[in-house]
């Protein structure tokens, strides 16, 4: 058996080190000899060219039962003309041949996102490689300067991202990051717009603790170890061109209206500002209408929540149910006001509809679509959007008296 008849399969867990081997080799190229890129990021020099920066992984220590304990990480970076020839020249510095199957995130860079991504798209959809599972996210400063600063907490820094975004997504709802497959066919279908995830770093003055940081420390790096990735708010696209920035709250109101909140954080003020509570959502329902009123067009978004008060800080009796009434009322004020933000923001500020309302009128109300189809960038800011939000306290029987001054 030769070439790819005799194969190892391996599958890359959480920690991109543990490869179940079976019997054969890949081609002619041995397992120790690739390098495992799990991250990939794009920016535009200055210059015009493109630069492509790599996290790569191989293992280099394996266990008694064949499977690999250890692995170094290799982090590369190449320019060129275009992304392939940029792609390309990181074998200038690669000790290994570079294997992209495993990649988990693109991360590209504010100005080429301003740019347009449109040569992204079609480079990374046409090759084998790239699955479009891939993670897609928009950095404010360069991809470069994302993927060099040192994992905080875990082994590497993909590992660090990977767990960032799967904690926001459970529990924060806080960033919406989209895969690489959404994109690539809302680029095609020519949609008005869409949002994905921004990842940066800041510095973090308080001293913490971790292995990869230890190790980095040791190895001498100035000041860059002080600063911690981080992930908050979306980057907002018209057709493949970055045309702006909406905040956490912004996109958290932007997944309740897409139906896609699993669970979240509100904190919000009330007894006339004197008091704070904040509500956490488990369950969210989202329902959109749209009404025809000869030209004028209006949508209606209802968005319903239940959840429980995890932080409240009040000196009134929570047990009464006028106060759960205050309670309930003041975390869906705090949603119709994220909402309104939102709105007004896609229209007035942007003028781009990546909250899906044309693509509602599309699949709901196709004959309408096509009378007004061609004209909807156009129509789109001036619509009337109505939303209604109610937020209810569940097991509010088992409140207890509890009051933190």
């Amino acid at each position: 058996m030769v070439g790819y008849e005799k194969k190892i399969f391996y599958a890359v867990n959480n920690n991109y080190t543990n490869l179940i081997i079976n019997t054969g080799c890949w081609g002619r190229t041995e397992l120790s000899d690739l390098g495992l890129v799990t991250a990939t990021g794009i920016d535009l020099e200055p210059d015009g060219n493109i630069r492509i920066t790599v996290i790569s992984i191989t293992p280099t220590g394996f266990g008694a039962k064949g499977e690999p304990e250890k692995s170094n990480s290799w982090i590369g970076t190449a320019t060129g003309k275009t992304l392939a020839d940029a792609k390309n020249n990181l074998n200038e510095t690669a000790t290994k041949n570079l294997a992209w199957f495993h990649n988990r995130f693109i991360i590209i860079g504010e100005n080429f996102a301003k740019h347009g991504i449109g040569d992204i798209i079609d480079h990374l959809s046409r090759g084998r490689q790239f699955r479009y599972e891939n993670k897609v996210l928009i950095t404010p400063t360069t991809a470069y300067d994302m993927l060099t600063i040192p994992a905080d907490v875990e082994k590497n820094l993909v590992l660090e991202i990977e767990g960032i975004v799967n904690s926001m997504k459970e529990e924060w709802s806080k960033v919406y990051v989209e895969n690489f497959k959404n994109i690539l066919v809302n680029y095609c279908e020519k949609k008005s717009g869409f949002i994905t995830g921004r990842i940066h770093y800041f510095k973090n003055e308080n001293t913490t603790i971790s292995t990869s940081r230890g190790d980095f420390n040791e190895a001498g790096s100035g000041e860059r170890q002080q600063y911690v990735a981080a992930i908050k708010g979306s980057g907002v696209f018209m057709d493949e061109k970055l045309i702006g920035w909406i905040d956490g709250d912004e996109t958290q109101a932007y997944m309740l209206i897409k139906g896609k909140a699993r669970n979240g954080v509100i904190t919000s003020r009330y007894n006339d500002g004197k008091d704070s509570l904040s509500y956490v959502f488990k369950r969210s329902k989202s329902k959109m209408k749209a009404e025809f009123d000869g030209n004028k067009i209006s949508f209606n978004i209802d968005i319903k929540m239940t959840g429980r008060i995890e932080v409240l800080y009040t000196e009134q009796n929570i047990l009464k149910e006028e106060e759960i009434n205050k309670m309930e009322e003041a975390v869906s004020e705090t949603v119709k006001h994220n909402l309104e933000k939102l709105i007004k923001k896609a229209q007035e500020e942007f003028e781009v509809d990546f909250l899906g309302f044309g693509e509602y009128i599309f699949r709901r109300h196709p004959k309408r679509w096509k009378e007004i189809g061609d004209r909807w960038d156009e129509i789109f800011p001036y619509i009337e959007v109505k939303y209604n939000a109610q937020a209810k306290i569940d097991n509010s029987g088992i409140i207890s008296k509890l009051v933190i001054n």
